[in-house]
């Protein structure tokens, strides 16, 4: 069963969005600062906060080079962000995750999208 969306839907209240309807009140996206953030209602009870940050190149040494680059980042940000780099399912781009309880309040929320939406503003400028 999913996370009961109330967070979401809360949060986008508080900031004037309004979901369409017929959309899932369990996912919400949007763009800030020219950074596609999205909600998800997870079944463990938390919100999934993602961003893409970039594609990957084609296979190859450029791709390669990118990943290792990648890696080494993160790891060395490990200590300093809770945020998590991954590559998506279909291995053609990298994106930045945060998870957020859903007991949390909306100031929680606004938090991580707010340090979300910078960690990925610094991450496309690292890479």
């Amino acid at each position: 069963m999913p996370a009961p969306p109330n967070l979401i839907q809360k949060w986008a209240a508080e900031h004037d969005i309004s979901v369409a309807g017929g959309v899932s009140p369990e996912r919400l996206s949007l763009t800030i600062d020219r950074v596609r953030v999205h909600l998800v209602a997870l079944r463990s009870r938390e919100i999934l906060v993602e961003a893409r940050v970039i594609d990957l190149p084609e296979a190859g040494v450029q791709r390669d080079k990118l990943l290792e680059r990648v890696m080494t980042s993160a790891t060395a940000r490990m200590r300093d962000s809770a945020m998590t780099l991954t590559v998506d399912a279909n291995a053609v781009s990298i994106w930045l995750q945060t998870r957020v309880g859903i007991e949390a309040f909306t100031d929680q929320l606004d938090q991580a999208i707010a340090k979300l939406v910078s960690e990925v503003e610094m991450w496309r400028g690292v890479l």
